[in-house]
């Protein structure tokens, strides 16, 4: 300082003090509401019942969809022009196994895990629900009439997509401009296609599609 200070016109100032001998927890209880979510950019611009139609909004707007639990499903991003995932090769379905068997067995383990494929679809549950269950902290998605593009978000990110198509299921885990790449049970080899074929073979089976995600990744 310029000047010594005169201690006597100096002011202290103490804060008032309070005690809380309370709990500081909060208690929460989370919400799962039904339907799926649209942002885009800070706003919200839609609630859909159909996770296509979702999808679709979020698409145009450059969008992402949750869940009503707060899980992220789908996002409008800049792909790769091409992506495979190499961990996944060709698996053989045999006499005593559907193709469809063969694409949950393959998820699994892909995701680190087993289970009894076999017993769980003859006791009637579905594949998304044998997914979800046995893969730790996941979330199933059906997709139905789904364009080939949204589905770039997730090969993109490494996640297989099964393609739901009776007897014929197969796992997509590839694609590049032309072409996508297919792990086929009945013969059992890792295959190439073009888009156009394999566009023939989705609608033939209504573009159904199922995927398993972490949640949150």
């Amino acid at each position: 300082m310029k000047n010594e200070m005169d201690r006597k016109k100096v002011k202290y100032l103490n804060p008032k003090l309070a005690l809380f001998e309370g709990g500081r927890d909060t208690a929460y209880e989370p919400m799962d509401m039904k339907g799926y979510y649209v942002f885009c950019g800070s706003e919200a611009t839609g609630c859909y019942d159909d996770i296509t139609d979702a999808i679709a909004e979020a698409n145009a707007g450059f969008g992402t969809v949750m869940d009503g639990s707060g899980q992220y499903i789908w996002k409008k991003e800049s792909y790769r022009n091409t992506n495979q995932i190499m961990r996944i090769s060709g698996t053989l379905a045999d006499d005593e196994t559907s193709s469809l068997e063969t694409c949950i067995e393959t998820v699994l383990d892909y995701n680190g895990y087993a289970t009894n494929v076999k017993k769980y679809l003859s006791e009637g549950m579905d594949a998304a629900e044998i997914l979800e269950n046995n893969i730790p902290d996941s979330k199933s998605t059906v997709l139905v009439n789904c364009p080939d593009e949204a589905l770039k978000y997730y090969l993109n990110r490494d996640i297989p997509v099964i393609v739901m198509a009776d007897n014929n299921s197969l796992l997509l885990i590839g694609y590049n401009d032309s072409s996508q790449v297919w792990m086929n049970p009945q013969s059992g080899n890792v295959m190439k296609v073009s888009n156009d074929e394999a566009d023939r073979f989705y609608d033939k089976y209504k573009r159904r599609f199922l995927v398993v995600q972490i949640r949150n990744s």
